[in-house]
C-alpha cells in the first residue's frame, strides 16, 4: 500500500473505502462497542465483529455503492460504524496480515520490521502490525510464538481486522502509531514466515495418496521434489538424509519426520533397512544443531554435495534467504561490492575467488577484499574450504 495520501484524520469508513480501492481488500461494517436491550434480550457488542453475513466477501469486494449503504443504514444516533478488513484475501493477489499483540509494549522483533503499526486503545496495551502477503497463502493461528518467545495472535485467511479511528470498547480509537502509516506497509518478513503455516500447503497436501507432501515444508520446494522423486539406488541415503534435516529446519514433529522417511524409503525398488533409516535421521538431527562439528546443510550445500537434480530456481525459502541477505547487507553497512559477493554467495554458493569474480563482473582482488570483510564481520553464509583461513 505504498504512498497512500490518507488525510491525517481519516474516519474508518474512509479507511475502509481507501483499502478496498488501493489493495483489493474487502471492508465489512461493524456494531460499535457497547450493550443494546432489545425485546428483554441483552446483547454485548465488542465492536469486532462484521454486522453482515460476510463469506462470499472473501473472494468478492463489496461494491462502492455496497459500501455506501451499509455505512447510511448502519450509523446510528450512537455514531458511524466500526469497520474491519477481511485479511489473507484480495483481488489484487496482495493481501493484508497482521499480528494482534496484547502488551504493554511491542515486541522488539515486531519493531525491527518499521511497518505499518495500530495501536488499539486496549488499558493494558495493545498493537496490530501489518504486513503484507500472497493472497491464500498464510494460515490464521490463535496463538503464535515469536523468536523472543512473545505470544501473539496472527490473522490470516479468513481472519478480520478492525481498521483504524474504528473505535475500542475502552473508548478510545485505534489509531496509526505516528510514522508508521499505511505509506510504509511492508511484506511479511523472512522471519516470521517460518514461524507459518501455509494455507496452500494446508488445502493442496491433504493426503500422501494425492502425491502432495501432507506437513509443513515451510517454503521449501526440495521437500516436494524429494517427497514426489523416483531415483532409487545412488540416491537414497542423500534423500533421506536432506528430506530428514530440512522436515526439522520445517518444524515438523520427529514422530512425523520419521513416519516421512519410511514412506519414501518404501517407494524404494530396494528399500534401505532400520539401521540406514534411523543412521540418516540421526545424522539429519545433529546438523540442526548450532554446535554440531559439521555445519548446517544449507540449501546451496544440499544441492552442490548430495542432490544436485534438485531444482531451486522458484523455490519460496531460497527468494526469502535472498531477501534476508539484502536485510542483513543494508543492516551492516556493506557497500555494493560485499552486497553482490553475500547475494551471489548465498543463493549459488562459493567456488572459488576467480569464479566469483567472474560471476559478479569484478577482479579478483575485489572479491578477495569482500570476502574477506565478509568473514571478518562473521556474515560469510558458508563453511570455509579448508584452502581458505580466515584473515
Amino acid at each position: 500500500m505504498s504512498q497512500i495520501l490518507l488525510p491525517s484524520n481519516a474516519t474508518a469508513f474512509e479507511m475502509a473505502l481507501y483499502g478496498r480501492e488501493t489493495c483489493g481488500w474487502s471492508p465489512l461494517p461493524c456494531h460499535l462497542p457497547g450493550v443494546e436491550n432489545s425485546g428483554g434480550v441483552r446483547t454485548t457488542f465488542s465492536g469486532k465483529r462484521p454486522i453482515i453475513c460476510y463469506m462470499q466477501y472473501r473472494a468478492h469486494l463489496p461494491s462502492l455503492s455496497q459500501l455506501r449503504e451499509w455505512q447510511e443504514t448502519f450509523t446510528t444516533d450512537a455514531g458511524e460504524p466500526n469497520w474491519v478488513c477481511i485479511t489473507g484475501h484480495s483481488t489484487t493477489g496482495t493481501a493484508l496480515y497482521v499480528i494482534d499483540t496484547d502488551t504493554p509494549e511491542l515486541s522488539q522483533w515486531l519493531q525491527s520490521c518499521h511497518t505499518t503499526t495500530v495501536r488499539t486503545g486496549r488499558p493494558g496495551g495493545g498493537w496490530h502490525t501489518w504486513f503484507t502477503g500472497p493472497a491464500g497463502l498464510y494460515r490464521t493461528k490463535p496463538a503464535l510464538e515469536l523468536p523472543d518467545n512473545s505470544l501473539v495472535r496472527f490473522q490470516g485467511v479468513e481472519g478480520i481486522i478492525v481498521l483504524p479511528r474504528s473505535l475500542h470498547a475502552s473508548g478510545t480509537r485505534y489509531m496509526f502509531v505516528d510514522g508508521l502509516g499505511p505509506d510504509v506497509l511492508k511484506p511479511v518478513p523472512p522471519w516470521l514466515t517460518t514461524c507459518l503455516q501455509s494455507n496452500i500447503e494446508a488445502e493442496q497436501h491433504k493426503t500422501a495418496s494425492e502425491g502432495k507432501f501432507p506437513g509443513s515444508t515451510g517454503g521449501r520446494d526440495c521437500i516436494n521434489q524429494i517427497w514426489e522423486s523416483k531415483r532409487g539406488k545412488g540416491w537414497r541415503h542423500k534423500q533421506l538424509y536432506v528430506l530428514s534435516q530440512e522436515l526439522w529446519n520445517a518444524r515438523n514433529k520427529d514422530s512425523f519426520v520419521e513416519w516421512a522417511l519410511r514412506q519414501v524409503n518404501q517407494r524404494f525398488d530396494e528399500p534401505l533397512d532400520e539401521g540406514a533409516i534411523m543412521d540418516c535421521m540421526k545424522r539429519g538431527w545433529e546438523k540442526t544443531r548450532p554446535d554440531n562439528k559439521y555445519g548446517p546443510l544449507g540449501c546451496v550445500t544440499a544441492v552442490r554435495d548430495y542432490l544436485p537434480w534438485l531444482d531451486c530456481s522458484a523455490c519460496p525459502h531460497r527468494r526469502d534467504m535472498l531477501k534476508s541477505g539484502f536485510d542483513t547487507a543494508r543492516a551492516h553497512g556493506l557497500g555494493p561490492n560485499e552486497q553482490s559477493v553475500l547475494m551471489l554467495v548465498t543463493t549459488h554458493g562459493y567456488k572459488s575467488d576467480n569464479a566469483t569474480a567472474e560471476a559478479c563482473h569484478m577482479d579478483r582482488a575485489t572479491v578477495k577484499n569482500a570476502r574477506e570483510k565478509l568473514q571478518a564481520l562473521g556474515l560469510w553464509p558458508l563453511p570455509l574450504p579448508p584452502t581458505l583461513k580466515l584473515p
